[in-house]
């Protein structure tokens, strides 16, 4: 019953534990998802308002270029005087964000017409990217240039939109092209609030970067996260860069043109809030943990202490206090329970009973402490010689003594008794009324093996009648009970 108790109280405190484990592990990961997806809402936001409102302007920018290359295209705008033509084609060109100047290059390359930032007249532009791509290109489509620095007053780094510009067969005409100018980004990601460490990019599908904010920050770590991007197309994940900085990255391909918006957010300030709040979770869990370990060990102790107290109970209400021997109520019980089991298995059963020759005259003439401890000597003797589990010893009363031996015959029994007898004697402890001048028991033995008794008394009664045979015999001596011996007349 006590190791039962004491797994109990193990399991329980194990099943609770686990339980506060597995719900601050699960609160902690939840608030972790919930960190990541917040993060991952804000710059997806980020990326798709910015990435929208650039495709925006750069459509402004396209329409422009339509409307320029349809006027272009009327005969009776072309028949118009260069000034008139000039003017008219101005009305064409809507005011942009970013808009270094729109002008427009004939077959050659030569520059006939600008607006805004003013393009030098006749200057050569055949060798821009954008003019040769035209040239080289068919149809109507829309070309977006690398970085560079056009030729007009006060340019900045800026890319170029430009169109074909065709003859009514079809053949190359020139080009006209809008510059955008690369601070119009920067202006335009300045305003954005991307925390402590985000960064925010435009990058052309080619890796070619446009243009990065904050400018504090260096780009060179997010350079392999966008060839990560074009490799596996994935728009959203987790990267280190070459500073050994882990990032969430978002990049967003601006519809149409070849340009990619990417937002980075640092794993630690998307996880800033969430780092003391798991650790304040985990500390409560150690605490509650540490608590709960705290009051069961408590629990354990204090069922051992009890176990222990109940255990001296029980060895107190089954011990004789004197010899330390089993006392009567303890030895009834088991004789009982060795009853039981011989009826059932029939395999024998002895009892010995023993009483110290001439105790009262030793008591008499010794006194009573000396008396005790001869009491206590010859208990001595009994159970060194009676240690199997199936023998049991014990105090029958005043200078008696008896001993169940289970599994055994009337020989072993004899034996044993005889052990006993021979060992008390050679104690040679003084007795001057004894047989031999020394302390002396006298036993009697009484076997199943050697006869039938109906019940547990009759045994013990024959052990008595051997016992009294031993005493009318001289005293100091072992005697077995012989049932001829009683039915003789």
């Amino acid at each position: 019953m006590p190791i039962r108790r004491s797994t109990t109280v193990l399991l329980a405190s194990l099943g609770l534990t686990s339980a506060i484990s597995a719900l601050s592990l699960w609160a902690i990961l939840e608030m972790r998802h919930d960190a990541l997806e917040v993060a991952s809402t804000n710059g997806h936001n980020i990326a798709l308002l910015v990435q929208r409102d650039i495709q925006r302007n750069l459509d402004l920018y396209a329409m422009t270029l339509e409307a320029v290359v349809h006027a272009h295209a009327q005969p009776e705008v072309r028949a118009l005087s260069a000034d008139v033509r000039d003017s008219l084609l101005k009305d064409y060109t809507a005011p942009t964000r970013g808009m270094g100047s729109v002008f427009i290059a004939n077959a050659e390359g030569v520059a006939t017409f600008s607006y805004g930032k003013e393009v030098p007249a006749r200057i050569d532009l055949s060798g821009r990217e954008y003019f040769q791509a035209q040239r080289e290109a068919g149809g109507q489509s829309i070309f977006l240039s690398h970085p560079y620095l056009p030729s007009s007053s006060h340019a900045e780094s800026s890319i170029a939109l430009s169109r074909r510009l065709e003859r009514a067969d079809g053949s190359f005409a020139g080009v006209v092209a809008a510059n955008l100018e690369l601070s119009y980004f920067r202006q335009l990601f300045s305003g954005l609030d991307l925390g402590e460490g985000g960064t925010v990019s435009l990058h052309m599908r080619d890796g070619t970067l446009l243009a990065h904010w904050p400018e504090t920050e260096p780009a060179a770590p997010l350079s392999g996260s966008f060839e990560r991007y074009r490799s596996s197309g994935a728009e959203t994940f987790f990267d280190t860069g070459s500073d050994g900085e882990q990032r969430w990255h978002d990049f967003r391909p601006v519809v149409g043109y070849p340009l990619v918006f990417g937002v980075a957010l640092p794993s630690r300030e998307i996880y800033q809030d969430w780092y003391w709040r798991a650790g304040l979770i985990g500390l409560l869990g150690i605490s509650l943990i540490g608590a709960v370990i705290g009051l069961a060990l408590l629990a354990l102790r204090q069922m051992r202490e009890r176990d222990r107290q109940e255990a001296e109970l029980r060895l107190a209400a089954s011990t004789d206090p004197l010899t330390g021997l089993n006392n009567r109520r303890a030895f009834d019980l088991r004789a009982s329970h060795e009853w039981s089991r011989y009826q059932r298995s029939g395999a024998a059963l002895a009892v010995m009973l023993m009483d110290i020759d001439k105790f009262k005259a030793y008591n008499d003439h010794y006194g009573h402490p000396a008396g005790d401890a001869a009491l206590k000597t010859v208990a001595q003797v009994i159970a060194e010689w009676t240690r199997r589990p199936a023998d049991c010893a014990a105090r029958f009363g005043g200078e008696e003594f008896v001993v169940l031996l289970g599994d055994s015959g009337e020989a072993e029994a004899l034996t044993l008794a005889e052990h006993i007898r021979a060992s008390l004697q050679a104690l040679a402890v003084p007795h001057e009324y004894g047989p031999l001048g020394v302390l002396t028991l006298s036993i009697g033995v009484a076997s199943t093996s050697q006869f039938s008794p109906a019940d547990w008394a009759e045994l013990l009664q024959s052990a008595d009648s051997a016992l009294y045979q031993a005493k009318n015999g001289g005293r100091n001596r072992v005697v077995s009970f012989r049932p001829e011996a009683v039915e003789a007349p």
